[in-house]
């Protein structure tokens, strides 16, 4: 548990929160392709976009069922 002094208040925050959404600057750094690449796969909706006000993310959800789960073999 970490506890961050916040503008008057002390928030609590967890340290195994789980990642709701990825920037595409984040998916960079996993190494799954450039920014206009991924930029153009959201565009073309190959992959999944929420927005939020002005910034496009990615759900977590499907990062991980693509990317980070390990394939299966037979």
């Amino acid at each position: 548990m970490v506890f961050m002094y916040v503008k008057g208040q002390m928030a609590k925050w967890s340290m195994n929160m789980t990642k709701a959404a990825y920037s595409v600057r984040e998916l960079v750094e996993l190494g799954l392709g450039s920014q206009s690449h991924i930029r153009r796969l959201m565009k073309a909706n190959i992959i999944p976009v929420v927005r939020l006000g002005h910034r496009e993310l990615v759900p977590a959800y499907w990062v991980d069922d693509n990317f980070l789960k390990p394939a299966k073999v037979e």
